[in-house]
């Protein structure tokens, strides 16, 4: 039965420490395997109880920084997305009152075409004229 792998935690390998089967530890840049339950005073050098793994070396503070960026992009972006929403908001107060001016403009410019149109017809209407019964 296979027994899944498990980091130590600390990673970092002491003799002073008890380690189960297939826990790995880092010594350096180097990782190695338990490959059985070790004691306390077993040397990394011990065969019988360790094995040199390809489990590659994992700097913990160069990606908790990289984290920590990450973290800095992300706050700067949100307070980016908060400047924007109300810069949004604030132009759709604009838009609103925009459009209400607008319609009313339209509506005055529908009435003023209106009156130039009753202008433009008792300009151009003839008077009646009279007539006396003649030719």
């Amino acid at each position: 039965m296979a027994t899944s792998l498990t980091f130590a935690i600390p990673v970092n390998w002491s003799s002073n420490r008890t380690y189960e089967v297939n826990m790995i530890v880092f010594v350096g840049k180097k990782a190695y395997t338990a490959l059985k339950d070790v004691p306390t005073g077993i040397e990394i050098s011990n065969t019988d109880y360790w094995s040199e793994t390809g489990v590659p070396y994992v700097d913990l503070s160069s990606i908790r920084a990289k984290l920590n960026e990450l973290e800095q992009d992300i706050i700067g972006m949100e307070s980016d997305i908060d400047g924007l929403d109300t810069r949004i908001n604030t132009n759709s107060g604009n838009i609103a009152t925009l459009t209400t001016n607008l319609q009313t403009v339209t509506t005055n410019l529908a009435n003023a075409v209106e009156t130039m149109n009753n202008i433009m017809i008792s300009l151009y209407t003839p008077y009646p004229t009279q007539n006396n019964g003649g030719n």
